[in-house]
Formats: C-alpha cells, sequence, structure tokens
C-alpha cells in the first residue's frame, strides 16, 4: 500500500501555521463576535442594554458631565487629542469619587468606559502613575488601569445586580481586545515573555475567555513545556464549550492534547498505554466530529487510528470511515485515501476498496487512489481487475518502476486462476513482458511528495538509474486540475545519476485548482 504522509512533528508545526491564520482573523473579527457591550441608552454611544439592566449615567449632575466629556474623548480617537479630556476625567472622577456615592452603578459604569479609553492609548495596556494620567492626589502612587477596570466592572455588578450578563459580556470590550491581540502579536512574533504578560492582563478583565489560554499554550509549546502546555490547551477546550466564535483554537487544542497523549502513550507498555491511547483518542474524535472534512483531518485521522490501535480498539478503528463509504463526495481525496489505508490496517480490505474507489471517482488523476485500488484488488486476489487502474496509474506516473511491475504481479495473478494450459502460458508470458518493460526503463523514479497549494503546488520525486545510463534526463511534469486539463508545466533535468544513486528531482506548478500531476514517459 502506498501512505505518503508527514511525520507528526510536521503536522504539529501544518496545524500551528493554520491556527495562527485563522487565530488572527478571528482576533481580528472579535468586536463582532463579542460586541462591547454598553448598558445604558443610545445617547452612550453603545448597544442597547438589555432589559433587566437599568444604568442611569445622568445623575448626579457632575456624572452628567464626565459621560459628556467622555463622549468627546470617545470621538477624538485614540492618540494625543485624547489625552487632556481623560486627564481631566481622571481628576473629576477618581480624585472625587464621594460625588457619586448616591449612583454606584452609573459611576462604576462611567468608570468602566473612562478605563477602557485609557487603555487603548499608547502605553494604556501598562501600569503608571497617578500623577501621569492626571490624578492630583498621590501622584506618585501606581495606577494600573487594567486592574483598575476590573474592579470597576465588579463594583458595578455589585451596584446593579441585574446587569451581571452585561457586566460579563463588557469585560471582552475594546480593551480587553487590544491587550489580547497584543498578547498574540507577540506570541507570533517570538516574543514569549510579552506574550505571557499580555495574555495574563487579558484574564484580569475576562476570566473565562479562552483566547488567553491558547497565547499561553502556543507559548510553552515554543518553549517545549509540554505540561504547561496540557494544562492550558485543556482550559481553552472547558472554556470554549459550544461556542462556535472559539471553534478554530478549541479544535486546534483538541489536536495538540490528543497528539501528546499519543506520543505519551506510544512510550509506555500495558495497561497504562491503553489506557492513555484512549485519551487521546477521545480528543482526536472531537476534532474531528467537529470538522470532519477539514484539509487537516487526513492527519488527524491517522493519529486516531494511531491511538486506537495502541488501545486496541480496532472496532473503533472501524467506525472512523463508514459515512465516507456511503458518502464520498463529500469528502476529499486526501481524507477518503487515508480512510483507505486505515481500513487496510484492520484488514477490512472490502472497505478499503471502497474508500479508494472513492477517491479516485473524486479525482480520477489521483495517483495514490489509483494505485492503492489496484493493490487492494491484488490483496481480494481480484486480479484481473487491476488492469483498468493500472493502465491510469502508468499514464500519470510512467517511469515509475513499481507502478509497471504490478502489471507483472496481476497477470501472475490471474495464470494461478486457470487451469487452461493454453490461458496460464499466455499470461505467464505477459508476466515475463511487463516484468521487462519495467527493467528496461531508461530511469526509475519513486514520487515520494505531494502538496497541492491554492496558488502553489509542488511534486518531489527520487530518481535513480535505469538502462538509460547516467543521463541526464529531461523530465516534463504537467499540474492538472480537477477537470483533467493542464495549470502549469515544470522542465526539470535529473542531471548526471551515478550507479547507485539517488537524486531529488523538485517540480514547482504555479495556479489555482491543481489537484494531480503527470509526465512524460522518458524512453
Amino acid at each position: 500500500m502506498y501512505d505518503q504522509r508527514p511525520t507528526l512533528e510536521a503536522e504539529k508545526v501544518l496545524m500551528r501555521q493554520a491556527v495562527l491564520a485563522n487565530t488572527a482573523a478571528l482576533i481580528g473579527g472579535l468586536l463582532v463576535l463579542s460586541p462591547s457591550v454598553s448598558p445604558v441608552s443610545a445617547q452612550a454611544g453603545g448597544a442597547a442594554p438589555s432589559a433587566a439592566c437599568a444604568i442611569d449615567q445622568n445623575k448626579p449632575k457632575e456624572l452628567a458631565l464626565a459621560w459628556l466629556t467622555y463622549t468627546r474623548a470617545q470621538s477624538a480617537g485614540v492618540g494625543p487629542a485624547r489625552d487632556a479630556l481623560l486627564k481631566t476625567l481622571m481628576k473629576d472622577l477618581v480624585d472625587k469619587p464621594e460625588k457619586f456615592a448616591s449612583n454606584p452603578g452609573g459611576y462604576n459604569y462611567v468608570l468602566t468606559q473612562l478605563y477602557s479609553l485609557e487603555i487603548q492609548q499608547p502605553g494604556g495596556m501598562l501600569p503608571s502613575t497617578r500623577g501621569a494620567l492626571g490624578l492630583t492626589t498621590r501622584p506618585t502612587e501606581p495606577f494600573d488601569a487594567v486592574t483598575e477596570l476590573d474592579a470597576a466592572f465588579d463594583k458595578m455588578e455589585a451596584a446593579s445586580p441585574t446587569c451581571k450578563a452585561d457586566v460579563a459580556q463588557s469585560r471582552t470590550n475594546d480593551a480587553w481586545l487590544a491587550i489580547t491581540k497584543r498578547a498574540f502579536e507577540a506570541s507570533n512574533q517570538g516574543q514569549p515573555d510579552s506574550a505571557i504578560y499580555y495574555a495574563k492582563r487579558s484574564m484580569i478583565l475576562s476570566k473565562d475567555n479562552p483566547f488567553p489560554h491558547h497565547i499561553l499554550a502556543t507559548v510553552a509549546q515554543q518553549k517545549n513545556d509540554v505540561p504547561t502546555a496540557v494544562s492550558e490547551w485543556k482550559q481553552v477546550v472547558q472554556l470554549s464549550g459550544s461556542d462556535t466564535a472559539y471553534k478554530d483554537i478549541k479544535q486546534a487544542s483538541q489536536f495538540y492534547l490528543g497528539v501528546n497523549e499519543l506520543t505519551e502513550a506510544a512510550a509506555k507498555t500495558g495497561e497504562a498505554q491503553k489506557t492513555q491511547a484512549r485519551v487521546a483518542a477521545g480528543y482526536l474524535r472531537e476534532y474531528l466530529n467537529g470538522n470532519p472534512t477539514s484539509t487537516d483531518a487526513p492527519n488527524v485521522m491517522n493519529n486516531l487510528a494511531q491511538a486506537l490501535r495502541l488501545a486496541g480498539d480496532t472496532a473503533q478503528m472501524k467506525a472512523i470511515y463508514p459515512d465516507m463509504i456511503a458518502n464520498p463526495s463529500k469528502y476529499s481525496e486526501a481524507i477518503l485515501t487515508r480512510a483507505g489505508m486505515i481500513a487496510t490496517q484492520v484488514n477490512d480490505s472490502p472497505s478499503a476498496l471502497k474508500l479508494f474507489e472513492g477517491a479516485v471517482k473524486v479525482n480520477p488523476k489521483s495517483r495514490d487512489g489509483l494505485r492503492n485500488v489496484a493493490a487492494t484488488l491484488h490483496t481480494m486476489s481480484q486480479y484481473d481487475r487491476m488492469f483498468t487502474p493500472l493502465r491510469a496509474l502508468v499514464a500519470i506516473d510512467p517511469n515509475n518502476y513499481d507502478a509497471t511491475m504490478m502489471f507483472a504481479f496481476a497477470s501472475q495473478g490471474v495464470a494461478t486462476t486457470t487451469k487452461d494450459p493454453a490461458v496460464k502460458k499466455a499470461w505467464a508470458d505477459s508476466l515475463i513482458k511487463y516484468q521487462g518493460l519495467a527493467d528496461s526503463l531508461k530511469f526509475k523514479v519513486e514520487v515520494t511528495a505531494l502538496t497541492f497549494g491554492t496558488a502553489a503546488s509542488e511534486v518531489t520525486m527520487t530518481v535513480e538509474q535505469g538502462t538509460g545510463g547516467g543521463g541526464p534526463f529531461n523530465i516534463m511534469m504537467d499540474f492538472l486540475n480537477a477537470a483533467g486539463a493542464t495549470v502549469s508545466s515544470s522542465t526539470m533535468s535529473t542531471g548526471v545519476i551515478a550507479k547507485g544513486e539517488k537524486k531529488i528531482v523538485k517540480f514547482a506548478g504555479k495556479g489555482a485548482g491543481i489537484v494531480a500531476f503527470q509526465y512524460k514517459r522518458v524512453d
């Protein structure tokens, strides 16, 4: 059987790259997903309050005046123009809290809005001093707008218990978003200490949000601190719950938890190995259940099969692919091919054949699908059916020694199924013919890696001497779309190949929609 798949470490890298891209987009859109909810009237410039939450920021009159100053500061935008207004607000509101004792709910609501603007100012995420922010009493004392915002949220909720849900949602406001984005950027830019610092500050404002834990897990993973990473991934899974806004980071955490549990299970024996492998399988299965047709699904499915095999659970391995057999059009060629390999591992050849045939139906130029259809038919002793997929395979990969030799195996198999001496001899002659064709190849190739991307693709092959001596040989590769049309072509020289040497040749395809390749036989 042919099974070309990346290593576990390569899978982790690919998954991390995808999650980083998805997380960047998701964090960038969080204002849509988790808007800054203002539990006051539309004059505040915020969203409509919930029916249960009633906050009045217009009394006493000093608070109403402060609110007008706040709206001016909000309109000024981030930068120097906002500074003077914020300092005035800090002095009026924070220096003289006793003036607002009659309306603690409204007062603390306005404070949450003030501190949120302060945090968004340059340097506002970091602790400062009271004096630097415009306060005249105890000017040298430290002042942290992040912890003060957290305290104001708590006091607002205590003064107006019916606003609990509004406060919880408001905790992921613009200030939280700015801090969380800074943490994510630091993680992505290789600044682990900064990422940890800002992620923990993000958690001050919203303790139940999974994003900071995702960032902490990513940093721990970068540091090879597996225990911390595992702990944080578990927090992501738990806190994400069923909220689709966190689907990407939850599934990434399930993947990482699964592969780390699998790695540890592989190092154990006996019941300890089976127990940990079942835990790994649980995480990986959850990932697949949530995203069964993703581009990462083939690799995750392979890891799930490994976990179930270590757990000794063949029945659950077989449970991976029934829907793929019933509805192959829902799945990609890669998923169906990987599922076929899993069916092969549990000696379920009939299912493996259906899955490989499904892959070929999705992509008639599927080299892996065609090769495995032929191999499975050989396993099932259906030798006469091997020739159709083999002809299609050799049209794609003509200088592949094994592909040509499979004609010989098919001929040999058919010969064993007949008792007629003349027929047996004819098939024996075919065996010799095909073996001779394989042995007469000017050079032999083995495709070792396939990457079909959205804009660029690559085929890597290993080349060695055949009957043509040391070359060099020119190979012209066509990159094909789903309709079998050529999207782009690449011609590469093998260079001179010494006897016994194996050379790597790579072909680059440019353009969208590439799903297959074929090259011209070199005679």
